[in-house]
């Protein structure tokens, strides 16, 4: 049994080396790739972040969120190093997106397999000319309550990975699949 959190940032822009968090939703689930088992969310962590840089007007437009609705905000460090110490995979969609800005607060994600659902899913293979989240979500009619909010789209995310693909496969086991050989890298 694997322990897999996924993941999803909001950030003051694009730009790793220059901007920030500010907003992160993380969910757990386990699953045992010999039955084929993926559980239901066990647990679930949101948090909110001021950043030490200004939060572009790209970026509030796509999230909605302010520099006031952050002012003072302070992610759960030890709850957060926890979750890093104990899972086996990270899962998020456009995983090197996520993972650059969180490693900048917790470095020790480096050394975690990351799974991305947007490149290990063969989503055009499939049909779908957009690999965008949101366009994905549409395309299997999951509409998040909060588009491009941290725990809205992970919480979609999850769903949408239990879709199933034209081979009669969930999304999830044909990323898990497609990235399995890390885990005899190990």
């Amino acid at each position: 049994m694997y322990e897999l959190w996924w993941i999803d940032v909001e950030t003051t822009g694009l730009d790793p080396i220059t901007d920030e968090i500010i907003e992160i939703s993380l969910i757990q689930s386990y699953c045992d790739p010999v039955k084929r088992f993926l559980s239901p969310i066990q647990s679930k962590y949101t948090g909110l972040r001021e950043p030490s840089c200004p939060i572009s007007i790209e970026a509030f437009k796509v999230n909605g969120i302010s520099l006031e609705q952050v002012m003072g905000k302070h992610l759960d460090h030890e709850l957060l190093t926890n979750i890093i110490t104990h899972t086996d995979v990270f899962i998020a969609h456009n995983a090197s997106f996520d993972r650059s800005f969180f490693e900048k607060l917790f470095p020790e994600v480096m050394e975690k397999k990351w799974f991305c659902s947007m490149n290990g899913i063969n989503w055009k293979k499939w049909g779908f000319a957009s690999l965008g989240l949101q366009s994905l979500l549409k395309s299997h009619h999951i509409f998040p309550k909060q588009a491009h909010r941290a725990e809205s789209d992970v919480v979609s995310l999850y769903r949408l990975l239990q879709e199933y693909n034209p081979m009669e496969k969930t999304y999830f086991w044909e990323m898990w699949d497609n990235n399995y050989h890390r885990f005899l890298n190990r």
